[in-house]
């Protein structure tokens, strides 16, 4: 390995914790998750949000909890997933906004309520 590389793994041991502990920390609480029946149930961008959230999770409890970097991850990915589900809450909105329109036009009533 080179010297720089070295470098780089020391610098992330002190951030991060010792790897083989981290990963550990990262699996198991990934096993905890999905032993749960709605685990299964999530999209995809959701699950993955939540697979990093945990690994980022298990840097603090191996690592240093103190990283700002591990916190502004986390809520990266939070993010992430909060404008995916606004993006779809307007949509479904809008498109009930259409369907109640076009409903009134077509029955000159109010549209049935879901």
């Amino acid at each position: 390995m080179t010297e720089s590389l070295e470098k780089i793994l020391a610098d992330r041991n002190k951030t991060h914790g010792n790897w083989d502990d981290q990963a550990a920390c990262a699996q198991a609480l990934k096993k905890i998750a999905s032993e749960h029946t709605n685990h299964l149930e999530k999209p995809a961008f959701m699950q993955e949000a939540l697979d990093m959230i945990r690994h980022k999770e298990s840097r603090i409890e191996i690592g240093d909890m103190w990283e700002p970097e591990h916190w502004v991850d986390i809520s990266g990915y939070a993010t992430c997933v909060v404008r995916i589900l606004k993006r779809a809450q307007g949509y479904v909105d809008a498109k009930l906004k259409l369907e109640e329109r076009d409903w009134d036009t077509d029955h000159g009533t109010d549209p049935p309520r879901y």
